[in-house]
């Protein structure tokens, strides 16, 4: 039978199959249609333990260096039954899919950093579409070995199985004329005998369908993992030494050293212009805003997301010189590296501009969950830039690439663990006892995770104010009790939280006495 895939076979076929089907099952009665909760982080861990048993009985051994990954994923599955705020869910989702990926990709491989950077986004590339092809092989194999009954467990089952034909006609038979005899006998068999289904055709359908698909992509991944060769380093370096980017990618340069320091050079200047004119706004203070006659709201707004821009564009621009130019060692390296230090400084310059109009602006108008996920953006890219200074002296791309994404993972955990929207919460009714401004609107329009602070601080507003938020938070009441009312698959900590403060402050009947109606 020709084979479909490049991956070696399965010592049990029948194994995997049934492991991705319960999966499958498990994520669509655990998962899908639900709110996110603890069914989450349960079905990872269901998805590690299946993966890790089935390799180890498949006499597969996982990588060692590379666990982390499931460890990680798991961690981020855990803060989906934490948090309520919807982009913390949606990015933690998105982190937990992303390193489930590379857990199956590199389940074999050496360790991940020191792999090739194209060979491993090669990898990964055919790890996603092999993950809905394998499937296929795996099928034909669990086919071709038939049913997982070993001839002498069939051969014992045989008696048995004559036995049930034999009876069931003497079963009926004697069912029926007992039935005859007896009323209450006849109505309790024919309460056995009822066939009643507990779910409507076409919601069994659906269900029936979404268990399958996601059978099928968990068997090609498990398949993947578990059967893909393991993607050796070509020359391991030896320990304490390093794989130099002269050695791994020199038919990558095709720009000269001249051209690149050009480029580098021009921009560094441009830059530098850019920023003496914002000393004076970096260093003079808010006086120096005031005499130059601009508003907090034109300073921060005009420009900043532009800043920004640059910064991530010359991030592109210094890892693509990085790859691609051609530099001797000695006085072209030096320069290289100088030119590119230079616009590293300058771009966190920039970025420090950026993120002080941010908090000007957040002074005037209040916190947000934009401007606080923007602000911890940009945190990240100052990250990134040191991490490409790093990978600059010692060459090491690998150190560039998989630092920023151990960096973009710490950045998100730290979120999740901070809790933004409490302290959103918080900021903005510290700003409100110093200035007397405050959106209470917006505050309640913030998800589970803010109603704990916002509840805590009502004794500290008017009167009106309060009754304000109160009929706001009514709303939000019922909604909540609905989502809590998913039962443990959906149970989510924050909020369980959400809802012990509201009902202890909101009356079961404040949104009718504020002229609306409960969802």
């Amino acid at each position: 039978m020709p084979r479909l895939s490049m991956y070696a076979s399965f010592r049990s076929p029948w194994r995997v199959v049934l492991g991705a089907l319960l999966l499958g099952a498990l994520a669509d009665q655990l998962v899908i249609g639900r709110w996110p909760g603890l069914a989450v982080p349960l079905w990872v861990l269901l998805a590690l333990v299946a993966l890790f048993a089935l390799g180890r009985a498949e006499h597969v051994a996982a990588t060692p260096a590379n666990t982390w990954l499931g460890a990680a994923a798991l961690l981020f599955a855990s803060f989906v039954a934490l948090r309520a705020t919807p982009a913390l869910v949606f990015l933690d989702v998105v982190a937990v899919l992303g390193l489930l990926v590379l857990l199956v990709a590199f389940y074999r491989s050496h360790a991940l950093a020191r792999l090739p950077l194209l060979a491993a986004l090669g990898r990964v590339c055919r790890t996603c579409v092999f993950s809905l092809v394998e499937p296929i092989q795996l099928a034909q194999q669990a086919l071709a070995l038939g049913l997982p009954l070993r001839g002498g467990l069939l051969r014992r089952m045989f008696p048995f199985l004559r036995g049930l034909l034999i009876a069931a006609p003497l079963l009926l038979c004697f069912g029926w004329l007992l039935s005859a005899a007896d009323a209450t006998f006849s109505a309790y068999l024919s309460r056995i005998f009822t066939l009643t289904l507990p779910l409507q055709f076409d919601t069994l359908v659906w269900h029936s369908f979404a268990a399958v698909v996601l059978a099928w992509v968990c068997a090609g991944a498990l398949a993947v993992a578990i059967c893909t060769p393991p993607l050796a380093v070509a020359h391991p370096p030896a320990e304490g030494e390093t794989q130099r980017l002269d050695q791994q990618g020199a038919g990558l340069r095709f720009l000269g050293w001249v051209e690149s320091i050009t480029v580098l050079g021009l921009v560094d200047a441009l830059f530098a212009a850019f920023m003496l004119v914002q000393a004076g706004y970096l260093f003079g203070g808010l006086d120096t805003l005031q005499r130059s006659e601009m508003t907090y709201a034109d300073y921060a707004r005009r420009g900043f997301a532009e800043l920004v821009v640059v910064a991530c564009m010359s991030l592109w621009l210094l890892w693509a010189s990085y790859m691609v130019s051609h530099r001797a060692p000695g006085r072209q390296r030096m320069l290289f590296d100088g030119a590119c230090v230079v616009m590293v400084v300058l771009l966190i310059g920039m970025l420090c501009s950026a993120f002080q109009r941010m908090l000007l602006y957040e002074q005037a108008y209040g916190f947000t969950e934009l401007r606080l996920y923007t602000q911890s953006f940009m945190v990240w890219l100052g990250a990134l830039l040191v991490l490409f200074v790093v990978a600059l002296v010692r060459e090491q791309p690998r150190a560039f690439v998989w630092g920023g994404l151990a960096s973009a993972l710490v950045v998100l955990a730290v979120l999740n663990l901070a809790n933004p929207e409490q302290l959103i919460v918080r900021a903005n009714l510290q700003r409100y006892h110093d200035i007397g401004k405050l959106d209470h609107y917006y505050l309640t329009r913030l998800s589970a995770d803010a109603y704990p602070a916002l509840v805590d601080a009502l004794p500290t507003l008017p009167s009106d104010t309060q009754g304000e938020i109160m009929c706001e938070l009514a709303l939000h009441r019922g909604h909540l009790a609905d989502m809590v009312a998913d039962g443990w698959r959906g149970w989510n900590l924050a909020r369980s939280r959400g809802l012990a403060a509201l009902e202890a402050v909101v009356p079961p009947g404040e949104a009718a006495r504020c002229g609306w109606e409960l969802p």
